[in-house]
């Protein structure tokens, strides 16, 4: 699938090269809005295509790894399947503490760090 975006990707580079070029000579100008365009065009095929095959394996493999989890799925792919899948495989971050336990040993350690001066010398 990489193929179809580098070629885009090589004409879109392309048109940014002759860009420059349209300032002093015009003809370079509608060599650019052609290039242009034509890179676009390839680039929403692909990615359109790319797209399609993700959209395939999902749906072809989503009710084998709802066996695998060990929810229960007798039919195609569904709507409340994807929600099964979506609520067991939610990876959310915890937030960090504003209060509670660990704020409080947090301050407790400073608190007991603090130093009133330097230490006596004998």
């Amino acid at each position: 699938m990489t193929g179809p975006r580098t070629a885009s990707s090589r004409v879109g580079g392309w048109a940014l090269l002759y860009a420059p070029l349209s300032a002093w000579w015009w003809p370079a100008a509608p060599l650019v809005a052609v290039l242009a365009l034509t890179a676009r065009y390839r680039l929403r095929s692909a990615t359109g295509a790319y797209a399609r095959l993700l959209e395939a394996a999902a749906r072809l493999h989503a009710t084998d790894l709802a066996i695998q989890l060990g929810i229960d799925q007798t039919g195609p792919l569904d709507s409340a399947l994807g929600d099964a899948l979506t609520h067991q495989l939610n990876t959310c971050t915890p937030s960090p503490p504003t209060s509670g336990s660990h704020l409080r040993t947090y301050r407790s350690v400073a608190e007991s760090l603090t130093v009133d001066g330097p230490p006596d010398s004998p």
